[in-house]
């Protein structure tokens, strides 16, 4: 059915709402009319069909400050997931704005609960939020909230299933979102989302006894389990940002209300459908919403974290990372920082003669470029056969991949370093393509090796097994070269044809050339027989 999804997507979408903030209320707005709520249901439906209404999941009734819109989950739970469910309504206060934006207020806490029985086990699941309160203004021209505020209270989700138990909780979670109109097109948003005291403990539950097992079989099993009986996360705070420059929110509006008024078409042949003027609306729509942005920036950080388990915790003062990609460009360009600080390990999972050896800090960059998304994307969208089991003929296969252009591909670890209370490790390297082959260089350079090593033959001298660590770091440092500034070295080359070499010593010899097989006829068999 097309229907049912079409409607899920934009109910769960509602539900994904942002929704938090510190004590707000709603705008001052006229008391809304029965036309004026006809008229907001005739617009919504547009988007989710008149079906949540006939179902009771959506209503529009007048407010005495606009227009009330409520989502109903239960009846939307049972009927598309087939859930027996407690659900809190969630109701939206709306009203219309003098420039054509929309007011849209509420706060109701979600509440969910529901009960789900899978084979003989019994899986629970609850949802709550203490306090929860929106306020946000709707652009229909950007199809994005132009502003928003807000936050939620106390959230708790617990879940209770065959093998596990778990527990999160979050004692407050505030939001912000801003949109207007991109430079170059399309819509700019930006987004900032904090949680505080956030908390996760996963129980394991030990697997039920098998009939007939042993009882040696009944211990391993018991074993097993209570090796990772629990563990827990927590954080002081998250925090989430989000950028993105050009979205193409109307076009992708547009696409989706495409489908969506030929619904019942679809769903009684879409062969049929697609090979009428659908089809070339649907491939119109599709080039309109490329690049689907211009760029996108995403970074998260948590500070004052942990991950407990029976083995030991391990801590961050602070851990982050950062994404930025651009839409489908001629030179599509994915980077990706990852860092963290104040690392530490609590528990027997670390010997003491390797604590030193730990990572405390780091700093690690990689970036991919030269990738044509555009080429391939725009060729899928001129060809595709939308009504063919196959959509793609193998001719146009063969040209999505050479539009791909693996030569013009570079992967660039950027400049970074791993930092240990004796040991800093810095590391940089760029690798490409050559006949498709890669080829590349990793620069790699060790601050204080030669302490560590030291270290190293001291804690051997307690525990002889460490000496194959020794020797294993000397022979590294054998490899290396020494700077002027007394730091090790490696520089670290692969070649197309295969070979590496270490600091210009080869150290593994190119690839054997594969030649084509001869074949060979009866009289040459018969010859050497």
């Amino acid at each position: 059915m097309v229907r049912r999804p079409l409607a899920t997507t934009a109910l769960v979408a509602l539900l994904a709402l942002p929704v938090y903030a510190e004590p707000l209320s709603p705008e001052p707005a006229s008391a809304g009319t029965s036309e004026e709520a006809a008229a907001l249901r005739a617009s919504l439906a547009e988007y989710v069909t008149q079906v949540p209404f006939e179902k009771g999941i959506l209503s529009v009734e007048p407010d005495p400050a606009g227009q009330r819109v409520t989502l109903n989950g239960a009846p939307f739970l049972k009927d598309y997931f087939g859930l027996e469910a407690k659900v809190a309504p969630l109701s939206f206060l709306v009203s219309p704005r003098a420039d054509g934006d929309w007011n849209v207020f509420t706060n109701d806490p979600i509440r969910v609960t529901f009960d789900t029985k899978v084979g003989e086990q019994v899986h629970a699941f609850e949802y709550s939020q203490g306090e929860q309160v929106f306020k946000g203004v709707f652009a229909p021209n950007l199809f994005a909230y132009r502003a928003v505020e807000g936050f939620v209270r106390d959230t708790v989700n617990i879940q209770n299933e065959a093998a596990t138990d778990s527990s999160t909780t979050i004692a407050g979670t505030k939001l912000s979102m801003s949109a207007g109109p991109g430079e170059a097109g399309g819509v700019d948003l930006d987004f900032q989302q904090t949680l505080t005291d956030y908390a996760q403990t996963v129980g394991v539950k030990a697997p039920p006894p098998v009939e007939g097992e042993t009882p040696e079989a009944r211990s391993q099993r018991e074993l097993a389990a209570s090796l990772f009986m629990s563990f827990g996360l927590k954080a002081g705070e998250v925090e989430s940002t989000a950028s993105v420059k050009g979205a193409r929110n109307v076009e992708g509006r547009d696409l989706y209300t495409l489908l969506l008024a030929y619904t019942e078409a679809l769903e009684a042949d879409h062969r049929k459908a697609l090979a009428g003027p659908l089809g070339e609306d649907l491939r119109a729509a599709l080039q309109k919403t490329m690049p689907f942005w211009t760029s996108l920036d995403v970074a998260v950080t948590a500070r004052e974290a942990s991950f407990q388990s029976m083995l030991g915790t391990l801590r961050f003062g602070e851990a982050s990372q950062a994404t930025r990609l651009t839409g489908l460009a001629e030179d599509a360009r994915l980077e990706t920082d990852i860092s963290f600080d104040g690392f530490s390990v609590d528990g027997a999972v670390v010997p003491t003669w390797a604590a030193r050896f730990v990572p405390k800090a780091a700093q690690l960059g990689v970036v991919v470029s030269g990738v044509d998304l555009k080429a391939p994307a725009d060729l899928a969208i001129r060809h595709i056969d939308f009504t063919a089991d196959e959509p793609f003929s193998e001719e146009v296969k063969a040209e999505i991949v050479e539009a791909l252009d693996p030569a013009r591909i570079k992967v660039t670890l950027k400049p970074s370093v791993i930092r240990a209370t004796d040991l800093d490790l810095h590391l940089s390297g760029e690798m490409g393509f050559v006949d498709e082959k890669p080829t590349g260089t990793l620069t790699a350079r060790a601050v204080g090796l030669d302490q560590t090593i030291a270290s190293l033959q001291r804690a051997a001298e307690r525990e002889p097994d460490l000496l194959q660590v020794v020797g294993m770091a000397q022979m590294a440092q054998g490899l290396g070269r020494k700077t002027t500034n007394g730091d090790w070295e490696w520089v670290v080359h692969v070649a197309a044809d295969g070979s590496v070499s270490v600091n210009g010593a080869l150290v593994k010899a190119p690839d054997p050339e594969t030649l084509p097989e001869t074949e060979t006829g009866p009289a040459e068999d018969a010859g050497q027989q």
